[in-house]
C-alpha cells in the first residue's frame, strides 16, 4: 500500500468551547434577542398610535422636555409637602412615550447592525481557530485524496498500456470496462480539459508540502 493511502479518520468535533467560538456564539445570540425586543416595542408603538377615520395618526411623537428647564418640579418642592395632590408630570404622556419607544427602536436597529458586523469578525476568527486545530487532520485528508488521484492517473496509464499491448492490427477485444479513461481524468502524460483541475489540485498540494513532486512523477 502506498504511504498515506490508508483511509484517513474523519475529524472529531471538539467537545469544548474556545475563546473565538465562545465569542461568536455570544454575539450571534444577541441578534435574535434584540430582534425580539424590537418586536415587543413595535407592538407598544402600534397600541399607542391611534389612527383616525381618515387614516391620520391621532398621537404624534414628542420629545420629553428638558428637565433643567422644568419649573413645575422645583416649584412644587417649595410647598414642602403642604400641596394637595401629586406634582404635575408628563411622564405618562402618550406622545412622549411614543417618542421614547421610537428612539429605542432606532438604537436597537443600530445595535443589530453592529452585531451583524461583529458576527462576521467573530466567525472569521472562529474559523481560523478551528482550521488551526484541525490542520494536521486536514493535511492528512488532502494527502490521502492527492495520492488517490495519482494512483488513478497511474492506473489509467497502466490500463491503456495493456490495451495497446493486447491490440492487434488496431483492433482490441471489447470490454464493458473500456472507454472510461478519459472520463476518469485521462492519462497523466496528456493534459486535457478532463484533468485540468486534478492537475491544479496536485500542484497546490505540492506547494503546500502535502505531497512531493516525485510522488506525482513516479
Amino acid at each position: 500500500m502506498v504511504d498515506g493511502m490508508a483511509k484517513a479518520a474523519p475529524p472529531n468535533v471538539p467537545k469544548h468551547e474556545t475563546a473565538a467560538r465562545d465569542a461568536f456564539a455570544k454575539i450571534q445570540a444577541k441578534i435574535p434577542e434584540l430582534s425580539e425586543r424590537r418586536r415587543k416595542l413595535t407592538a407598544e408603538i402600534v397600541a399607542i398610535e391611534q389612527v383616525g377615520i381618515a387614516g391620520v395618526p391621532l398621537v404624534f411623537p414628542m420629545e420629553s422636555p428638558d428637565e433643567t428647564k422644568n419649573l413645575d418640579a422645583p416649584a412644587f418642592a417649595l410647598l414642602n409637602g403642604a400641596a394637595i395632590g401629586a406634582a404635575p408630570s408628563r411622564g405618562n404622556d402618550p406622545a412622549i412615550k411614543l417618542h421614547a419607544l421610537q428612539r429605542e427602536i432606532a438604537i436597537i436597529d443600530r445595535a443589530i447592525v453592529f452585531a451583524e458586523r461583529q458576527v462576521a469578525v467573530a466567525a472569521n476568527a472562529a474559523s481560523r481557530e478551528a482550521s488551526a486545530e484541525y490542520e494536521e487532520t486536514s493535511r492528512a485528508l488532502h494527502r490521502h485524496r492527492a495520492l488517490l488521484i495519482i494512483s488513478l492517473l497511474k492506473a489509467n496509464a497502466d490500463i491503456e498500456a495493456l490495451r495497446a499491448r493486447t491490440s492487434v492490427g488496431g483492433s482490441s477485444a471489447d470490454s464493458v470496462m473500456e472507454g472510461f479513461t478519459l472520463r476518469l481524468f485521462g492519462l497523466p502524460s496528456h493534459p486535457s480539459p478532463m484533468n485540468t483541475w486534478p492537475r491544479r489540485y496536485l500542484e497546490a498540494c505540492v506547494a503546500a508540502g502535502v505531497i512531493t513532486q516525485d510522488e506525482i512523477t513516479c
